[in-house]
């Protein structure tokens, strides 16, 4: 019984092209950009806490003052 053998197809496109490559990255290179997607992600991370952060402080103050100024 013969064992399969796989066979690649040249690459056709530039998708294809590019996918080899990426394959062929080091490793270091792979690790030095998914460092830098995930700073990129925590800082609009952070950047959305902040956001939200304000947000509820001027929530809160609209609300406040809303609150007050039905009292008078």
């Amino acid at each position: 019984m013969e064992t399969p053998t796989i066979r690649t197809a040249p690459a056709t496109n530039d998708a294809d092209a590019f996918g080899k490559r990426c394959n062929n990255a080091s490793h270091s290179e792979q690790m030095h950009s998914s460092q830098n997607i995930f700073v990129g992600m925590t800082l609009i991370l952070i950047f959305a806490e902040v956001l939200a952060l304000y947000g509820l402080i001027v929530g809160i103050i609209v609300s406040s003052s809303a609150s007050q100024s039905r009292a008078d």
